[in-house]
């Protein structure tokens, strides 16, 4: 899962559905809540939409106050047993739990 800058998605090449053209306009697509193709977007998701997909095996998260307002995402972390494996400068990539590395 994605929940980031869609323009950085597509500068690190990553496959999927990216609303490109909204995050210039900031005239947005509504967020799928079903399974798409590729890396999934979930910026801003709320806790039905993001519990309507399948589960991921890494999410990547950037700056919370901006791509997780609400705190359903960072929530969905917690209730599924994910962990921080990495920190970056402008990402948090979280794994399921037993997949974290030190």
């Amino acid at each position: 899962w994605w929940a980031a800058d869609v323009i950085g998605a597509r500068y690190y090449g990553l496959p999927g559905e990216f609303d490109v053209m909204g995050e210039l306009t900031g005239q947005h697509k509504p967020l799928a809540c079903s399974d798409l193709p590729g890396v999934q977007p979930i910026a801003n998701a709320s806790m039905p939409c993001l519990l309507t997909l399948t589960a991921p095996d890494l999410v990547i998260l950037s700056k919370a106050e901006t791509f997780d307002i609400a705190g359903d995402v960072t929530q969905y972390l917690r209730d599924g047993k994910f962990a921080k494996a990495q920190e970056l400068p402008a990402f948090t990539i979280w794994r399921p739990s037993g997949r974290a590395t030190p």
